[in-house]
């Protein structure tokens, strides 16, 4: 429900009157559009004018406006330091992206240590993007010391608060044995919960799983489950295996024209090892008519991207 034209007029008396929360109220209204025709350039006013009188809120969405141009000219610089201004005031998602700032150099020069200082008060007081983050940056080395058993605990930290991303983080961790001992069956629980949260990548890891058994007796239809979802959502591995599935009749009927449609998906993003499926397709007459120049033209283009198969297939073409 919207707010009434009465409460808008007493909402604008008392901005004009120097009610910070009612100026700050008046920027999200004429922003929002709602009681009100929509106008970002006297959002902004509104918010400067409660940012200068150091309402938190505000500040961090004049730092908005100022890095997306919204309603005033895009300027880095000046979201940069309404970010600082918001962040000192212990704004956690303003703390985030100061450091991001800092990190990439964006209105400020880049300076990590800078950055990790704010990811660290983000992360302290519970920021779960914060705590992935700096996690990385501990997995990584990056603006501090590896330690990736630290990267472990910030990783729990936000997957506890059931950030996906950490719980994608720690199945990469225990499928690889970085931080903690290797441990497919963890991974593939970590996995397991990321994707239920519609982690994209994940869903195709744990499709991956089910399809090598690898944590869990190896099971062609769940695998396929996941890997079609995340197919479904943009991921190229999985369009690839989707296709894959589809042409053995791994989970799903065999189907060489479905196969084949999944292939080129997968092909069309890049991905090399459908590529090479695609042309091999062409070349054999599968799930399409036989037509050697769109084979040698998609094995080309994967062996181009350093796929082995490829350049064997595209050199017994050329013979």
């Amino acid at each position: 429900m919207g707010t009434k034209t009465t409460d808008i007029s007493q909402l604008r008396k008392n901005a004009r009157a120097g009610d910070v929360m009612a100026q700050y109220r008046m920027g999200v209204a004429l922003r929002e559009g709602d009681g009100l025709r929509r106008n970002k350039r006297a959002a902004a006013r509104w918010f400067e004018r409660a940012a200068k009188a150091e309402h938190v809120d505000a500040q961090y969405e004049l730092a908005y406006c100022y890095d997306h141009g919204v309603g005033v000219p895009k300027d880095e610089c000046e979201a940069a330091h309404w970010l600082r201004a918001a962040a000192e005031q212990n704004h956690l998602e303003a703390q985030y992206d100061l450091s991001v700032c800092y990190r990439k150099g964006e209105g400020v020069r880049r300076n990590m240590r800078e950055a990790v200082k704010w990811l660290k008060r983000a992360a302290e007081a519970g920021d779960a993007d914060a705590q992935v983050m700096l996690g990385n940056l501990y997995s990584d080395g990056k603006g501090v010391k590896r330690n990736r058993k630290h990267s472990i605990r910030l990783y729990r930290a936000a997957a506890a608060q059931n950030d996906p991303d950490a719980m994608y983080n720690l199945a990469l961790c225990y499928q690889h044995g970085e931080g903690v001992r290797k441990n497919y069956r963890e991974a593939l629980r970590w996995y397991r919960q990321a994707a239920e949260h519609d982690h994209m990548e994940a869903m195709n890891n744990l499709g991956v799983a089910y399809r090598e058994g690898r944590g869990a007796r190896r099971n062609y239809r769940k695998a396929f489950y996941w890997l079609f979802r995340a197919a479904c959502m943009g991921d190229d591995e999985a369009e690839c295996s989707v296709g894959y599935a589809f042409f053995h009749g791994e989970g799903v009927p065999k189907d060489w024209n479905v196969a084949v449609k999944w292939y080129r998906r997968s092909a069309n993003a890049g991905n090399d090892s459908a590529q090479h499926n695609l042309g091999l397709c062409y070349r054999d007459g599968e799930g399409v008519k036989r037509n050697l120049r769109w084979a040698r033209y998609w094995l080309g283009r994967s062996a181009m991207a350093g796929n082995k198969s490829a350049k064997k297939a595209t050199a017994e073409l050329n013979k």
